[in-house]
């Protein structure tokens, strides 16, 4: 049973709680003081969303209908939903109304805290050079790979782009790993991401140099390397968006710790362990 100022919060609304809060921890199951902590973030949304309902941050009917359809659309068929809905015991006016609370949630907490936050470029500055050794980036490369599991198919292959043939378009007809379908395209990564017979081969390949054929223990590759990044300590240009973002949620979570403590101290809240 949680409560608050005599409001009793329903029993699937602190299971999601639950639910959510398993997911981002990747947690099996939850301690007692799990369930305590996650029963106070419960509490604390609810306290908040309290005073984004004051008509200011109510979504229109039809924002709400849209989210409605784009949760359905989530699901295998609108079947698959109704039958969720019922082994949850909830109706689709309850879920309509979680959404339509998340939406005042999102909105009162950008409207009364974010929008409220200025940082400036001192504070940027003063940032950066405060945690310089953060900002520094290993060696990347981005590559493409082919990989096959017979030798005589990437024998095969090699003769071709010895030829003249496409990477990118051998990669999409016969490569076997899941990034063929992009031509083979891997992305950029830094050493230790890889095996260790892709790594070696790779890191020592010029810019769009392409190595000889070669085996790992996923088969048998060609490795192009279409881009590299030497690494070293990024500039302030380079991070200044990243740092303002951060220091903006540092902010925000301090005024909005702020702002919940000031309302708990106003508020009646009742919370049984035993039935948590």
């Amino acid at each position: 049973m949680i409560k608050v100022d005599g409001i009793e919060l329903s029993r699937n609304e602190y299971q999601g709680a639950c639910y959510n809060y398993m997911s981002h921890t990747k947690k099996q199951e939850l301690t007692d003081d799990d369930k305590f902590m996650v029963a106070n973030q419960l509490v604390d949304t609810f306290l908040l969303l309290s005073q984004g309902r004051n008509g200011v941050y109510e979504p229109a009917e039809l924002e709400v209908e849209e989210s409605f359809k784009k949760l359905i659309e989530q699901f295998p068929s609108e079947e698959q939903f109704e039958a969720t809905l019922k082994e949850m015991g909830d109706s689709a006016e309850v879920v309509k109304d979680r959404l339509k609370d998340d939406m005042i949630l999102k909105a009162y907490i950008e409207g009364e805290f974010y929008s409220k936050i200025s940082i400036s470029d001192v504070e940027i500055e003063r940032f950066y050079k405060e945690n310089e050794d953060k900002f520094i980036s290993p060696e990347q490369i981005k590559a493409s790979h082919i990989l096959v599991k017979e030798e005589g198919v990437i024998t095969d292959l090699n003769k071709k782009l010895i030829e003249g043939e496409s990477f990118e378009e051998l990669a999409k007809e016969h490569s076997e790993c899941p990034s063929g379908q992009n031509g083979g395209d891997l992305g950029f990564f830094g050493k230790g991401k890889m095996v260790p017979e892709f790594e070696t081969v790779a890191f020592a390949l010029g810019l769009n140099e392409v190595s000889e054929p070669f085996k790992s223990d996923f088969g048998y590759h060609i490795v192009k390397v279409t881009e590299k990044s030497s690494g070293g300590k990024q500039s302030l240009s380079d991070v200044h968006d990243s740092i303002k973002q951060h220091l903006e949620q540092v902010e925000a979570q301090r005024v909005i710790s702020e702002k919940v403590k000031s309302l708990r101290s106003k508020a009646t809240v009742e919370i049984d362990r035993d039935s948590l």
